[in-house]
């Protein structure tokens, strides 16, 4: 996961924010045209350009509040 910004546990998988996946094997973007839609188990996926500009300015202990 691109930019990834871990905020939680779920059992034992961590939920985040990150940029849109790629297929290690192929290289290829997975969920593209899906920003907005919920389909990552749980986690906030944004648009690979937002989800840098995000995690250029995150730091460890950041307040983070979720609004649907």
């Amino acid at each position: 996961m691109p930019y990834w910004l871990g905020l939680y546990y779920s059992a034992s998988i961590e939920n985040g924010i990150h940029g849109l996946p790629y297929n290690r094997e192929t290289g290829k973007r997975t969920w593209e045209g899906l920003v907005g839609t919920p389909i990552t188990y749980g986690c906030i996926m944004l648009d690979d350009r937002n989800a840098k500009k995000l995690y250029e300015v995150a730091y460890i202990g950041m307040p983070v509040i979720i609004l649907p």
